[in-house]
């Protein structure tokens, strides 16, 4: 399958399954950077999994892992300034904002910093 198709597989199933809420409906506070281990907490009995941008991006690279596609997590300010977590392969983006796989560089975001592609690896700030 060629991999944007794939990618936009990925990203459709994600988003059949997200609902986006705030960190401050979820979590009873204005901030929490969730894990993979948080999304047990955070599944609805219907399997819809309620979360913001770092739960999305999570549940993505976690369904890229699952067939065998290395990806990234990218910290970014959105247009607003606001701090923004999305997921990133080979320059294309998965992003709950976007219904489509978007590349990198049409996007109107700052990056900040960028993960490396197996866990634990350290992140690092992106340059330029």
């Amino acid at each position: 399958m060629e991999l944007i198709a794939e990618l936009q597989a990925v990203l459709d199933s994600v988003q059949n399954k997200f609902v986006w809420e705030p960190d401050s409906k979820v979590w009873s506070r204005p901030d929490h950077w969730e894990t993979l281990n948080d999304v047990a907490a955070v599944t609805d009995a219907d399997g819809k999994v309620r979360g913001d941008c770092d739960q999305h991006a999570l549940l993505c690279r976690q369904a890229l892992r699952e067939r065998g596609i290395p990806s990234r997590l990218l910290l970014c300010l959105t247009e607003t300034g606001e701090c923004h977590l999305v997921c990133e392969v080979d320059g294309w983006i998965l992003d709950n904002r976007f219904p489509r796989v978007m590349e990198r560089d049409l996007l109107n975001y700052k990056w900040v910093s960028i993960s490396g592609f197996n866990p634990g690896d350290p992140w690092h700030e992106v340059i330029g």
